[in-house]
């Protein structure tokens, strides 16, 4: 099992990019970290240069020419792509070969003495550089191990020298680590990094003091940042940054000693980008590979992409395109007509030569140089649920099962995104969707088939193919429906007949359990072989021998607001039609609801109005219970009569009570009588 990394901070989920074949992921807090798929963890992406100028290394015969040389070194590292990814040089050591040439001794160690080993892991390999006598030019005189190798004998003429590798080819002083950066993509093969987070800590401060602590909550990439402490309008400027813990401040602070003040770390110029050299990800140059964007817009970087060719620049209602070819420092910045943006990086998706995103303004799609809203049926039914203050967690998913791509948002009450409107790509239609669980992230890929599916997560840490059997997150050793044993209690389930699968990870904890006998949910916090522990008591212990259901059990479809005639006209559905894939097991439960009310109608049916063979109706009831099992619905069409009056808008929710097979429902509309049908008023 691969480590991607422990230490990413949780309150900012983390944008990741693949680029030169490597996975890499930002969260403007921690350094960039990269994969290459085979690595047993992350690694900090880019390499430190050393810190320390080389040791000046003992004399001796030898072919160094006579004269002044510079001479430096550099960390390197093997693995990475033509083993090209290196680190800043050192600070260089002037050497004098005064009398006649020689050879120089240098010692490779951890000492100020030495050629200072990199604690870096993935460096492998020292580079030692060094010029012609008084020239300026460096050269490549040779490479040392970073590990197992003591010293290292530089003893070449400046004729071999001088027919050497030129350090100026590669940049010499391009190859700083990437700074902290809250969004991270790729576009002409160059790796663009930019946006931050305003972030709420809690610091320790002394009057007129400069270092400011805090509990491992401070980043130490965020000098240059600034930081406001309680309700001062000072701003103060971090020079330092010791630790996690420690940063230094300046002016002084001027207010008075608090061991634990509230604090707001921002950016001064939260929408720059910087960029790598081209081909090389994780070498950056802050001091002149640098630009702001979205100037003038009164609006804040959150998401880039690459699209056709150039790279979009999002705020949240504004999009600016960069156009260049070489050098994104001279490239053309387009302002894009419309006031569309995104929440987060997250809410972008690229399809099929389109670009759709989610922003404060609707869903939008591009497939040339502007955007087209296209959730205007929707937009106002999501408005009304959406928790805008937890828009860090929304993110969009592509089921190229079902060919949706789904926005999931965090609804008012939730703490993680269990909801989603949902586009049908092919039917271009809209819906909202709803889980028990939290979906945290999503990624399209093939299974072990070579087939495309979507893999989620959950705010469990549970990890599942999306739309895969008849209980998605549940393990596949798990049977989906159990039967409850005696003893049980509210809050532990026996069960009997079936061995439940245990383990870390393949265990039962973290889904949901349906009991059918209270129609409740709760969450399993653990199980054995024979018993689910639940984290909440349900009403009552279940009887022995009902089911209880393990999975996202049960399914809830709903439709959107019926209006046929018009707003002043009322309409009489006689029956709600459903058209599914033919099955031969399941219970559905179906409600109806009237001229925009939250509540379900009242089903009111005379005594020689009968049931049909496959529905029950309940006199007086709020729903009405249809079974998949009956012979009448086994060719997957089915007819509820509604038994209603006359109403101006309709709507209806089917819920599926049974998980036995794999429910797929095709349609679901109302059917209407015709108002001149009815017959007509008479008058005496």
């Amino acid at each position: 099992m691969t480590v991607l990394k422990t230490g990413l901070k949780a309150d900012r989920p983390a944008i990741f990019s693949t680029i030169n074949g490597r996975i890499y992921l930002t969260n403007d807090f921690d350094r960039i970290q990269a994969w290459d798929g085979v690595w047993s963890a992350t690694r900090d992406a880019g390499i430190a240069a050393p810190a320390a100028v080389i040791g000046a290394g003992s004399q001796a015969a030898g072919n160094v020419t006579l004269g002044v040389h510079l001479v430096r070194y550099r960390y390197t590292d093997s693995t990475s792509p033509g083993g090209a990814y290196r680190s800043n040089p050192s600070t260089a050591l002037s050497v004098t070969i005064a009398t006649t040439t020689k050879q120089i001794t240098f010692s490779v160690g951890a000492s100020a003495t030495d050629i200072i080993r990199s604690t870096d892991v993935k460096c492998d390999t020292i580079q030692i550089e060094a010029t012609a006598a008084g020239g300026t030019n460096y050269y490549v005189v040779g490479t040392v191990l970073n590990a197992g190798v003591t010293s290292y004998v530089y003893n070449v003429s400046d004729t071999v020298l001088a027919a050497g590798e030129l350090t100026s080819l590669y940049d010499d002083f391009g190859h700083e680590q990437p700074p902290a950066g809250a969004i991270l993509t790729e576009c002409r093969n160059y790796a663009f990094l930019g946006g931050a987070h305003a972030r709420a800590v809690t610091v320790g401060v002394t009057s007129a003091g400069v270092t400011v602590t805090s509990a491992a909550a401070l980043s130490t990439l965020w000098v240059g940042r600034l930081i406001r402490i309680g309700s001062e309008a000072t701003q103060y400027l971090i020079t330092a940054a010791a630790s996690a813990s420690s940063v230094t401040i300046s002016p002084a602070y001027v207010g008075t000693t608090n061991a634990s003040a509230s604090a707001m770390v921002y950016a001064k110029n939260p929408n720059r980008i910087y960029w790598s050299k081209a081909g090389f990800p994780e070498s950056f140059k802050a001091a002149s590979r640098v630009r702001d964007v979205l100037n003038g817009r009164g609006d804040r970087l959150v998401a880039m992409t690459d699209f056709l060719g150039d790279l979009y620049l999002l705020g949240t209602r504004s999009i600016q395109r960069l156009v260049f070819v070489d050098d994104p420092l001279t490239g053309e910045l387009n302002t894009i007509a419309g006031e569309f943006g995104v929440w987060t990086q997250r809410c972008l998706y690229g399809l099929d030569g389109a670009l759709f995103g989610w922003g404060a303004n609707g869903v939008w799609m591009m497939t040339g140089g502007r955007p087209r809203w296209i959730s205007k049926p929707i937009d106002r039914t999501v408005a009304a649920l959406v928790d805008t203050t937890k828009s860090d967690q929304f993110h969009a998913t592509y089921d190229p099962k079902e060919k949706v791509l789904r926005w999931h948002f965090v609804a008012t009450g939730d703490v993680n995104p269990k909801h989603s409107l949902a586009y049908d790509l092919q039917g271009e239609r809209w819906c909202i969707d709803q889980w028990r669980q939290g979906l945290d992230a999503g990624v399209t890929v093939a299974n072990a088939n070579g087939t495309l599916r979507l893999a989620v997560a959950d705010s469990a840490n549970g990890r599942a193919w999306y739309s895969e059997g008849a209980a998605d997150g549940v393990p596949a050793s798990s049977s989906g429906d159990y039967t409850v044993g005696g003893s049980s209690t509210t809050t532990v389930i026996q069960v009997t007949g079936s061995s439940l699968p245990t383990g870390a990870g393949t265990d039962l904890a973290g889904t949901v359990l349906y009991d059918v006998t209270s129609a409740q949910e709760r969450l399993v916090s653990s199980n054995t072989v024979s018993a689910i522990t639940l984290s909440t008591a349900l009403s009552a212990a279940p009887a022995i021998g009902s089911s209880v259901y393990v999975g996202a059990i049960p399914c809830v479809v709903q439709s959107d607001w019926h209006v046929f005639d018009g707003q002043e006209e009322k309409t009489r559905p006689p029956a709600l039609w459903l058209k599914f894939v033919p099955q031969t097991a399941g219970t559905l439960r179906i409600e109806i609801y009237k001229d925009f009310s939250e509540t379900p109608m009242t089903w009111t049916r005379s005594a020689s109005e009968p049931n049909p063979k496959y529905a029950t109706i309940t006199n007086n009831g709020t729903f009405a219970t249809l079974s998949l099992t009956s012979a009448a619905t086994n060719d997957g069409f089915a007819v509820v009569p509604l038994f209603a009056d006359w109403a101006r808008a309709w709507r209806y929710k089917v819920t599926v009570l049974s998980p036995a097979g794999t429910l797929q429902l095709i349609d679901a509309r109302f059917s209407f009588e015709s108002k001149k049908d009815t017959g007509r008023e008479t008058t005496e």
